[in-house]
């Protein structure tokens, strides 16, 4: 069935299927749509469209805004008659989206919430110039790493269970580890010692991951001077040597007494 424009008058309530509508239509009250609706041109609403009890979507012609979203929130463009314009997202009834504003400059400003993006993905800066492997940022994390402390060769060491973690923050794929250890006691160590980290160490191109470190310990039999602590590709610990001679020395963990303390701040790059 078609319906041309100034094509008559039905009753109260008509049921029409497969209607195509050539020109306007006006209509004052509810129209149902039990299937697709598909419009070819430009839909001026003035009012809202409901899903259930909800406004769905809703056209406001006099500042040219869109607000769509329901239960868990709204996003609203808006564009005024001095040229500004932007996107604002902002909480609706306690729901997903918190205030936000993408303004025509290019910032974000968040007053609330967060901005969440999906696995896999990050902030892309390709747009700059750069010779570098990789622009994309897609990675932030804090946290607490229970570490452990092992001779290379044999023994145990022991930690306090109140002074046994690192704190680590990891930008991209840079790791920063910092942390306060306490040696309670030991059982005939023998090497180095390997302090765990949160992560692996990174392998890169001629050996670029391998790194080194700060380290403290205090109550042992060597000299507070004489602790190093490197990182080796791929390894998931930070190796203590002895530096009391011309090269390092292996026998950093037979120097313990059992009621050390150890400083450690160490950065690297992650796997």
């Amino acid at each position: 069935m078609t319906i041309k424009q100034l094509g008559g008058v039905f009753g109260r309530n008509p049921t029409f299927n497969d209607v195509t509508i050539e020109g306007e239509l006006t209509f004052e009250g509810d129209i149902d749509v039990n299937s697709d609706l598909k419009v070819n041109g430009d839909l001026d609403v003035v009012g809202d469209i409901t899903a259930g009890n909800q406004a769905f979507l809703k056209t406001v012609i006099s500042d040219y805004s869109m607000e769509v979203g329901g239960q868990y929130g709204k996003m609203v463009g808006t564009k005024t008659g001095s040229g500004v314009g932007g996107l604002e997202f902002y909480s609706y009834s306690g729901g997903l989206y918190k205030t936000a504003d993408l303004t025509n400059s290019g910032n974000l400003n968040l007053t609330t919430g967060n901005l969440i993006v999906s696995s896999g993905a990050g902030i892309d800066f390709s747009a700059t110039a750069g010779t570098g492997t990789s622009e994309l940022f897609d990675d932030y994390e804090e946290g607490i790493h229970e570490t452990t402390l092992t001779p290379s060769v044999s023994g145990t060491i022991t930690l306090s269970s109140s002074q046994n973690t690192l704190s680590y923050t990891k930008i991209g794929r840079m790791m920063h580890v910092t942390g306060y250890l306490q040696i309670t006691g030991t059982s005939s160590p023998v090497g180095y010692i390997k302090i765990s980290l949160p992560t692996a160490i990174g392998n890169v191109d001629d050996s670029g991951a391998a790194t080194s470190g700060s380290i403290t310990i205090t109550g042992s039999t060597a000299n507070v001077r004489d602790y190093i602590c490197v990182g080796l590709e791929t390894e998931n610990f930070v190796r203590v040597y002895l530096g009391d001679a011309t090269t390092i020395q292996s026998d950093s963990a037979d120097a313990l007494s059992g009621s050390d303390f150890v400083y450690l701040s160490f950065s690297y790059v992650s796997a």
